[in-house]
């Protein structure tokens, strides 16, 4: 040990005298001198071997290029140098990590991560060496050919002395022979150190920014880091390939080699799952640049691009694979995940709006293989949705059972099946499961209820709301108590209103931002003057009102909330239980005939509004100062029934009303109900303005309350027709091999196979919860 240290110090004064023209030679000398001088007398035996290992070596190296002819050029070593300079730096971070005092007692439960350290770092050592012998190999073999070029000149102009050509000759043969040799064993030796040199660090290549060949930058969103949004902050990645391999690929370069890169490399090292884009190389610790090399081969697709290139049925079946193979993706992660890189759920502090994946960090691999670029994932948790060209997927818990268990390839299969009811309840099989997680985006359209008989939520409708017709021209039959529908309120809130302004008459289709804003955008009203205000909002006990209590109601001041009423399964149950029962052929044919567009009622929105009505030209009395208004909550089973119980009304009383008269209620019982409520409420039906209006008094006060109901449709994406189209094929091949059956018996064998399969799969939940339990 102290001669090694000795003559590495001679040689570190030497160069510091007459320094060699290769770059790194002189900190390669420094740092295997600082190596051997550490405190390694405590330290496991395999660490002294390999600390005097490495110190023989570089003085080797020195003395190998210190001796050189002074005519050979030794500057093309550098690259060689900065291998082994890369070397060393690793085996003093492993020294200077096992000396430390609270590390001695840790190698007597650590020996076997210790010795696969040493033994790894001892064959960087030999594929450093290996790199110098070949620049060896390759100068003795030029001196060789050299010389046997020499001889056989000789030999060519020896035209007298026959002993001296046949000894010439002899020679020569024996030197080529040797060339011979010389050439195997440099092919082998260069094979050798093109593997360890592509190959240095687990597997992955450690690379200067020279021997890559950038072709173009890649243009996603996700390049744009949302946690710093400096450009200069961003990663940035470009097509390249590999100068040596010729290899395609994808640079990802870094800002600097902070925590977040090492983090990265660190990360590809401990992961190994199909769906995890694997880190190919890295830049050298030594480089200017810091930057990953991912596969990027031509024949993978962005899945963004991928997915605009498929379409209907196969468009909704690679949906439901790519979302069943990133969800097995953010199941590993969850285990894996390293903090400042990827965290658990539980761990992040970002709303689920702002943890979107986009379709552009995936790619697929011609096997259909999805892939996540993890690395450049900033959120610190794992998404929460993906962004897709046409819609979201949604990864929530609850959200995924509809996939487990369920085989993409028995799916495939049974699409492609030559039996059309198979097909068909394949089909609804698979828009069943998708639309428990996914969203895409349709075209809205609204219109306004014209009069008192208005679709239910979920239904389908067409040409001014009448119902889609069966195959045998009756009516489709929908059932309002089969939807779930979720019910939401705005805030209420008081406002400056002018009666004397004339009312608006609108058309039956509005401006789609004009009721945006009347449903959504609340900003728009003008605050009211004085003190008119809601102080509260509570249910009634019965659940059939809501109560908002209104202090110093004035003239001038308008009472307004909005209710709504929507499907909540994103109209999942008209693909799944009408789509079969309509004649399809009718009404998503390519040319639309006099049927019109089909769309699906998605959501009823309930406007309703209500102010102090004035008898004269300047009224001086005011109404009591504290008044309720009740407003009528739509519930599942009365929001598409028009009946006697107005949708709002003004009162003093604490407690609701109970009953109303009826519409068509004579004389005597209106005079009863006006006599024990001390209330006068009466419908006076729908205004040009698409209003549905109550007059009513209060205390002697006249009060107009007015309800617009807006109603959100749906309108089929192009890939949902294809979908229907296809559904209708099958119906269509059905009755074609069974003539004897009627329209009626296949629909209803449909229905009846989806429902066996449907009890299948829960008993197979059921056969493997029951295992489990035993187990």
């Amino acid at each position: 040990m102290d001669k090694a240290i000795q003559a590495l110090r001679v040689a570190k004064t030497a160069l510091n005298l007459m320094p060699l023209s290769v770059p790194g030679l002189g900190p390669s000398i420094e740092l295997a001198l600082n190596i051997l001088e550490l405190d390694i007398k405590d330290t496991h035996d395999d660490c002294k071997s390999l600390a005097l290992r490495a110190g023989q070596l570089t003085y080797g190296i020195y003395q190998s290029l210190a001796d050189c002819p002074s005519h050979v050029d030794i500057t093309t070593t550098a690259k060689h140098v900065a291998t082994l300079l890369c070397t060393l730096e690793d085996i003093q971070n492993l020294m200077k990590r096992w000396t430390k005092k609270r590390q001695v007692l840790k190698m007597v439960f650590q020996k076997d991560k210790l010795k696969n350290e040493v033994g790894d770092l001892n064959t960087r050592l030999d594929d450093a060496l290996r790199l110098f012998g070949v620049q060896d190999a390759i100068a003795t073999h030029g001196e060789l050919a050299q010389i046997s070029a020499a001889t056989r000149h000789l030999v060519e102009h020896a035209e007298n002395d026959t002993e001296a050509t046949a000894m010439l000759l002899t020679r020569t043969n024996a030197i080529d022979n040797r060339l011979l040799t010389i050439d195997d064993r440099l092919v082998a030796l260069m094979q050798s150190v093109t593997v360890s040199a592509s190959a240095s660090d687990n597997g992955m290549m450690v690379l200067y920014k020279e021997d890559l060949a950038l072709v173009r930058e890649v243009e996603t969103p996700a390049d744009h880091d949302s946690m710093c949004p400096i450009y200069g902050e961003r990663i940035v990645r470009w097509q390249a390939r590999i100068r040596k391999t010729n290899q395609s690929v994808i640079v990802a370069k870094f800002p600097r080699p902070d925590d977040r890169f090492r983090a990265a490399i660190q990360l590809s090292k401990r992961t190994m799952h199909p769906h995890i884009a694997p880190i190919l190389g890295y830049s050298r610790p030594d480089s200017a640049f810091a930057f990953i090399v991912l596969d990027g081969i031509a024949e993978h697709k962005p899945l963004e691009e991928f997915i605009q290139s498929v379409h209907g049925v196969e468009k909704y079946t690679w949906t439901t694979d790519v979302a069943k193979q990133l969800q097995s993706a953010f199941a590993y992660m969850k285990e894996v995940g390293l903090l400042g890189t990827i965290a658990i759920p539980e761990e992040s502090t970002l709303e689920e709006s702002q943890r979107i994946l986009t379709a552009q960090e995936l790619y697929v691999t011609p096997e259909g293989t999805v892939r996540w670029d993890v690395y450049s994932w900033t959120k610190g948790s794992l998404p929460s949705m993906l962004d897709i060209s046409d819609g979201y997927v949604e990864f929530h818990d609850h959200l995924m059972p509809p996939l487990e268990g369920l085989s993409i390839r028995d799916l495939r299969l049974s699409l492609h099946s030559q039996r059309p009811i198979e097909r068909a309840q394949a089909l609804l099989q698979l828009w069943d499961r998708l639309m428990q997680f996914t969203d895409f985006n349709r075209v809205d359209e609204f219109v306004f209820a014209p009069d008192e008989e208005f679709p239910w939520v979920g239904s389908p409708s067409h040409h001014l709301y009448c119902a889609p017709q069966t195959p045998e021209g009756k009516f489709l039959p929908c059932n309002p108590a089969e939807v779930e529908i979720n019910r939401t309120f705005s805030p209420s809130r008081m406002y400056a209103f002018d009666e004397d302004e004339p009312e608006v008459e609108y058309t039956y289709i509005p401006d789609l931002r004009y009721l945006y804003e009347q449903v959504h955008n609340e900003d728009l009203l003008d605050p009211v003057d004085g003190q008119c205000r809601v102080v509260a909002v509570e249910e009634t006990p019965d659940q059939l009102w809501r109560r908002h209590t209104v202090l110093d109601m004035d003239y001038g001041a308008c009472f307004r909330s909005v209710q709504t009423v929507e499907e909540e399964t994103k109209c999942r149950r008209f693909f799944t239980a009408l789509a079969v029962n309509m004649d399809l052929g009718r009404y998503v044919a390519d040319e639309q005939d006099k049927y019109g567009p089909v769309s699906i009622v998605h959501a009823l929105n309930y406007i309703v509004t209500s102010y102090l009505v004035s008898l004269g030209p300047s009224p001086v009395d005011k109404p009591p100062a504290k008044l309720y208004f009740y407003e009528r909550m739509h519930t599942p089973d009365n929001y598409y029934i028009f009946e006697a119980m107005p949708w709002g009304y003004w009162s003093t009383d604490a407690e609701p009303i109970r009953v109303f008269p009826d519409l068509d209620a004579d004389w005597v019982q209106q005079r009863a109900f006006i006599k024990e409520t001390k209330l006068e409420v009466q419908y006076l039906g729908v205004s040009r303005a698409f209003k549905f209006v109550w007059m009513q008094t209060v205390a002697g006060f006249v009060f107009r309350t007015e309800v617009m109901v807006a109603i959100q449709t749906y309108h089929w994406t192009e890939d949902e027709k294809l979908l229907l189209r296809e559904l209708n094929q099958c119906l269509k091949e059905a009755h074609e091999s069974s003539p004897e059956s009627t329209s009626e018996e296949i629909r209803s064998s449909i229905r009846r196979k989806r429902a066996e399969r449907d009890d299948s799969e829960f008993d197979d939940e059921r056969r493997l919860a029951q295992r489990q339990r035993i187990v």
